[in-house]
């Protein structure tokens, strides 16, 4: 490991995902989901419904199969697209991301959700923003799936046992707090709070005690930065 550590400038971020906006930053970015399968079902519907009547193995068959091929890859090119160009100004502009640990295979395994969940490809969304936080140099955090990042408030850490999932405002249930705001920022800011806390971190620290005062927690060239649960 060399003994001049480059400092990190780039301020710690916490990321929420979700469906209805893919991506929530706790300092306020946030990227919708896009959906191209959804924007795209009605025409391959029509695609399948066309290559049922073909007969098998005929002209137009190969044709129209040809035609639901190229929908698919399209399909596919747009979100890796998306998600390609999202996680690279996340890694390039983020000194640590904080992300929660979800459990990816099970929300598929959710009827009501899994196409919406594929659709998304939020498990793809983990593994490139893993991949380019490393290959800048850079740390990336996991909170444990079970932390109830939605439920509490990020300025005084009252938690609010009754929010259920269609209430996209949290209200902070302690009078003396009075914090009102989005739902997602809220958890996204909770999230990096508590990856900082238990890495022995905070969000004031300067970049230079970070990268020199412990050795497991620097980053830059020639450091292969450690995620919170391996």
């Amino acid at each position: 490991m060399p003994d001049d550590l480059p400092l990190n400038n780039y301020p710690p971020v916490g990321i929420d995902v979700g469906l209805n906006r893919l991506a929530t930053l706790s300092d306020g970015r946030q990227y919708e989901n896009q959906r191209p399968l959804v924007h795209q079902l009605k025409k391959l519907r029509r695609l399948n419904k066309e290559l049922a009547r073909r007969t098998k193995d005929g002209k137009n068959w190969l044709k129209t199969k040809d035609k639901l091929s190229r929908a698919h890859y399209e399909i596919a090119c747009i979100r890796l697209d998306w998600l390609h160009k999202l996680t690279t100004e996340i890694a390039t502009t983020s000194g640590i991301v904080a992300v929660e640990d979800l459990h990816v295979k099970g929300l598929i395994r959710n009827r009501c959700l899994s196409r919406s969940f594929s659709d998304a490809a939020v498990g793809k969304l983990l593994d490139l923003l893993e991949n380019k936080v490393a290959a800048q140099g850079r740390m990336l955090l996991k909170v444990d799936r079970f932390f109830p990042s939605s439920q509490l408030c990020h300025c005084c850490g009252a938690r609010k046992t009754d929010l259920q999932l269609a209430d996209r405002v949290f209200v902070c249930p302690n009078p003396d707090c009075g914090y009102i705001g989005d739902r997602d920022e809220n958890a996204s800011r909770n999230i990096v709070l508590e990856a900082l806390r238990m890495f022995g971190l905070n969000l004031n620290m300067p970049s230079a005690i970070v990268a020199t005062a412990r050795r497991k927690t620097a980053w830059g060239l020639g450091v292969r930065p450690k995620s919170l649960w391996g």
